[in-house]
């Protein structure tokens, strides 16, 4: 049986994320349910989609991701059904896939408009009840993918900067920041050195200050030190070893990141 993940801004507290827990398992008692979180900033698409990126590909193929950052809900916006990576995933066309994207094309794209496979009343307010998990129920159980709706062509991509190579360099910026306060830049484990000599002479510039040389974990510098490092999704972050390197470098999403190569 499926497993279907579930995503939103709803909040840790909210009961939104169990409503649609329970039309899922009215639907499909079998469906294997996991959180991936429900405390999203508030209409942040970006980070939605940031958290979509950074997780998805640790779950099996043929996973359904249930994403629900929607502040277009009940508006003209549409419900997609994406086939990407051997996954499923069920947002809205608003740009939360944007982060995957960069990396990953859609083998197929879908429009979820049958509504046959819908709760029989949908609030304008609660797509994610009345739509996103009946649908992902009905996948979960054997549904297949064409009969959500008619394919589509295209999808909404949010502009998600990319870091690019210069004359000794990369030039980046941070695209997310965690509740430990570590900086997530767009430079990607690929852009950086091959030899871990080299990368123990890059030096990382941010917010008028220096970090000397890439690191494997925070445990790798002194107390209260920034430390750079290639994070679990595969992106060079800052951080402080037991503490917070926003606060230290006063630095969020948009700030510019310099990594110069050695000579």
């Amino acid at each position: 049986m499926a497993i279907i993940t579930l995503l939103s801004d709803f909040g840790q507290e909210s009961f939104y994320p169990a409503a649609m827990k329970g039309v899922i398992l009215a639907r499909c008692p079998a469906a294997r349910i996991v959180d991936i979180t429900h405390a999203v900033p508030e209409h942040d698409i970006a980070a939605g989609s940031y958290a979509l990126y950074a997780t998805y590909r640790a779950f099996p193929a043929g996973t359904i991701h249930v994403g629900v950052v929607d502040p277009g809900v009940g508006g003209e916006r549409i419900i997609l059904a994406v086939e990407l990576n051997r996954h499923i995933f069920l947002t809205p066309d608003n740009g939360l896939l944007s982060f995957i994207l960069k990396s990953s094309a859609p083998e197929r794209i879908f429009t979820v408009s049958n509504q046959a496979l819908w709760n029989r009343e949908v609030s304008p307010t609660f797509h994610g009840r009345d739509i996103f998990a009946p649908v992902a129920a009905h996948l979960a159980c054997g549904t297949p993918l064409e009969e959500v709706g008619p394919a589509q062509k295209s999808l909404v991509r949010l502009d998600i900067p990319s870091a690019h190579a210069t004359s000794g360099g990369i030039a980046a910026e941070i695209v997310s920041v965690d509740r430990f306060g570590n900086l997530v830049t767009n430079i990607t484990r690929d852009m950086l050195p091959a030899s871990a000599e080299a990368r123990s002479r890059l030096v990382i510039r941010v917010s008028g200050r220096e970090i000397q040389g890439l690191r494997q974990t925070y445990a790798d510098v002194h107390l209260g030190e920034l430390v750079a490092y290639v994070g679990s999704a595969g992106l060079l972050e800052i951080g402080r070893n037991r503490g917070s390197a926003r606060d230290i470098l006063g630095a969020g999403i948009g700030h510019a990141v310099h990594l110069v190569f050695p000579e």
